[in-house]
């Protein structure tokens, strides 16, 4: 201000109300060139060739890029660097005696490497290094689009695959690597590897000898390891998939709640994955041989088994299976869940057994059985190329002691019995052959618009003809107490063998209906028939009895 000044040996301060009454003096300060310099301990000049020895003790091995492209920093068990530099670098290492580690950075590039557990060779634009007589090895890819190829050891080792990073240890080996693609390899021991999910969708293929897992941003592949485990986490860090491939051999794979188990026919590998959202397999040519065991899960699952297919979708997870020729579904959480499974037969002839137990379906290449499910629903084909029958029984074999009521249901479409705790349905089969044993058992028969026949003797009722579709269809009852055959259109026709039918076609006076061993109604039959005995013709309701 106007009389008042304040230096300092920097620079003049200035407080103006109005510039333009004022001149800001600012003093040209100069600095030695000195304080412009990078200190830098890099040599201008390298060669581009190196070898360098280790000493008889552990040995510490460091090797790095430079400040300056094209420039190599190696440091031997902390001492002076030494520098290798130019187009075609050459380096080479011999850790002679003791436990030797190797630390490598990469330069940022596309870099190749290949590590064993005493040998190393490292490779990438201008540049190739080797490593001999070593014990440990870590390496950085640090950026760019690295492959790294890790061996394991004749012994037993443990393989870790991570996204992104991978570890192999025992049996003294020790490699630890950072690479987008790391393949491993497994060298004959009893080898065992870990694979991990990223925070993002995840992949696992399992192949018979080898797997690989992948997803945003890394690839790992392994093979010949005797057992391999894959970690995921259902409903967190994205949908991750799994997908088993099987061999040409007889196969095994088995899903329930806890884990994806898969047993290859070819060298008898075990592969495991825990925590997938979606599972997927493929049985590869082995047939009636690839078997596939699927479980339920506490909540109401709904199955779908075909032959050589399967599926179900889970509250949890999802299950799609192709190839395998036998599979069994079982129930193993008995709860009030309404779990039900789905059979379709295939375009040849197949055969449906059924009991409140156990379910299965079968035909040329294939076997499906079904335990404990309360529902179990068979889709015939339906053609006329092919002919499917089902048997189904109120008991599980000839000592089963159960007593039950059951019935059975028949038209010609669809065909059911049904008791306590079960039903077994079967649409579209050409013949259904229902058989019971103990309890009060009944069966309600129904026939076609076209015309129809009915025999019967004292053990066995069946109704024969051709549904809407024009295609034939035959329903059996046998052992039933009680059976109720309805007439639809058409001329249907009633046999009757060793049957007593009272003259004004009703009910007995005076008989205990319980008392007889088999009691039948007829309804809209245009004519009964019986041995030696004048035919009923249009009478709508003719009760029928065997004592």
């Amino acid at each position: 201000l106007p009389g008042e000044e304040l230096h300092t040996d920097i620079y003049q301060r200035v407080i103006a109300l109005n510039p333009d009454d004022y001149i800001i003096d600012f003093p040209i300060i100069e600095f030695p060139d000195e304080a412009f310099e990078q200190v830098n301990n890099e040599p201008t000049t390298a060669p581009s060739t190196l070898s360098l020895p280790g000493t008889a003790g552990n040995d510490q091995l460091t090797i790095s890029p430079a400040a300056t492209p094209g420039m190599w920093q190696i440091v031997l068990n902390g001492g002076s660097p030494q520098f290798v530099a130019g187009a075609n670098v050459s380096f080479t290492f011999d850790g002679r005696g003791g436990h030797d580690t190797v630390n490598f950075t990469g330069a940022g590039g596309a870099d190749k490497a290949t590590i064993r557990p005493d040998w190393a060779e490292f490779k990438g634009s201008g540049y190739t290094m080797t490593m001999t007589n070593i014990e440990a090895a870590n390496y950085d890819g640090a950026g760019g689009q690295d492959v790294v190829t890790v061996w394991g050891s004749r012994g037993q080792n443990e393989y870790e695959a991570h996204p992104g990073w991978s570890q192999m240890t025992g049996d003294g080996v020790s490699i630890a690597v950072k690479a987008e693609k790391i393949y491993a390899r497994g060298y004959g021991g009893g080898d065992t590897v870990w694979f991990h999910d990223s925070p993002g969708d995840d992949k696992l293929e399992y192949f018979s000898y080898w797997a690989r897992m992948s997803g945003d941003g890394y690839f790992n592949q392994v093979q010949g390891f005797k057992t391999m485990y894959a970690d995921a986490e259902i409903g967190v860090n994205g949908t991750d998939r799994v997908v088993v491939r099987g061999s040409g051999l007889n196969d095994w794979l088995r899903v329930n709640t806890s884990a994806v188990r898969f047993l290859s026919g070819a060298g008898s590998i075990w592969h495991i994955a825990r925590g997938f959202e979606e599972v997927v397999g493929f049985g590869l040519g082995g047939m009636l041989e690839d078997v596939l065991i699927l479980h339920d899960t506490p909540g109401a699952d709904v199955f779908q088994i075909d032959r050589l297919h399967a599926s179900v979708t889970t509250d949890t997870y999802s299950v799609t299976a192709n190839g395998f020729g036998t599979v069994d579904v079982k129930r193993v959480n008995i709860n009030d869940a309404a779990d039900r499974v789905n059979l379709g037969a295939s375009k040849w002839d197949d055969t449906l057994v059924g009991n409140p137990e156990e379910v299965n379906i079968s035909g040329p290449g294939y076997s499906n059985t079904i335990s404990g499910f309360p529902l179990v629903m068979a889709y015939g084909n339906g053609g006329d190329e092919d002919h499917d029958t089902a048997h189904f029984y109120d008991y599980v074999n000839a000592s089963d002691t159960r007593i039950a009521n059951d019935e059975f249901i028949a038209n010609p479409m669809v065909a059911h019995l049904s008791g306590p705790g079960y039903k077994l349905w079967a649409r579209l089969f050409d013949e259904v052959h229902a058989e019971v044993k103990l309890g009060h058992d009944t069966a309600t028969m129904t026939g076609s618009p076209n015309a129809d026949i009915l025999n019967a003797d004292g053990t066995q009722i069946s109704v024969s003809g051709t549904n809407a579709s024009g295609i034939a269809f035959t329903n059996r009852a046998t052992y039933f107490d009680e059976v109720i055959s309805r007439g639809v259109d058409g001329v249907d026709k009633a046999t009757l063998v060793g049957a007593t039918i009272e003259s004004n076609h009703s009910q007995p006076a005076g008989v205990d209906l319980n008392q007889l061993a088999q009691i039948l109604w007829l309804q809209k039959f245009d004519k009964i028939q019986q041995a030696s005995k004048p035919d009923i013709d249009n009478v709508d309701d003719v009760f029928a009895y065997w004592e």
